[in-house]
């Protein structure tokens, strides 16, 4: 493939690109299989080669990300749960919703609105929970305000680092960038466990 062709298509795009990884870092709180990290990470191999800029990559993944956390906690928070359910597949997502919440386990309070976003299926889960347990307002929009920040530019820097060590299209920089953000994520989550099962036999 030459140089630059494979970046065509976003340049094609101008602004709207950034736009539309927002929206999809959005749409990514309640429906996580949404490929949002996909064009964050390949939004950083691409500002590596200049295709876009570094920084408004950074500010469209975390305004998308700290959008979708509001609200998904919005939705749990004041139990508009009921809108989901109108449709079938607003059902579908509830239902997946309440899977990760059940998978997830009892959240460990403030510190999961910034660390579970990390982990896969983590965000929605740790969202959601927040809007049930009724977490105030002021700390909520704080931690996932700053979690977001930490998370967007972690993965758009992850896209850039992948790029320029590999060299690769930034869609082969995206899926190695995943590849890694995964591991990590598993990292985390065994963390997370860990401390969990010890806080129970401290108990």
């Amino acid at each position: 493939m030459p140089p630059g062709l494979d970046t065509a298509w976003v340049e094609s795009l101008g602004g709207w690109f950034h736009v539309l990884t927002a929206v999809l870092v959005a749409v990514d709180a309640p429906v996580p299989p949404v490929p949002s990290e996909l064009f964050v990470i390949g939004s950083g191999a691409m500002s590596q080669l200049g295709s876009v800029a570094l920084v408004p990559s950074i500010m469209a993944a975390w305004l998308g990300c700290w959008a979708g956390d509001v609200g998904l906690y919005a939705l749990f928070r004041f139990q508009l749960t009921g809108l989901l359910d109108r449709a079938s597949w607003g059902q579908r997502i509830h239902r997946g919703i309440l899977r990760l919440l059940d998978k997830a386990g009892p959240a460990p309070g403030y510190a999961s609105l910034f660390v579970l976003r990390f982990v896969s299926g983590g965000r929605t889960a740790s969202m959601a929970a927040a809007g049930i347990a009724g977490i105030p307002w002021g700390p909520f929009l704080a931690l996932s305000g700053i979690g977001s920040a930490v998370w967007s530019v972690y993965m758009v820097g992850l896209g850039w680092f992948t790029g320029s060590a590999t060299g690769l299209p930034f869609w082969a920089s995206a899926v190695v960038g995943m590849g890694l953000g995964t591991l990590a994520g598993l990292i985390i989550a065994g963390i997370v466990a860990i401390r969990r099962r010890s806080g129970r036999g401290d108990g």
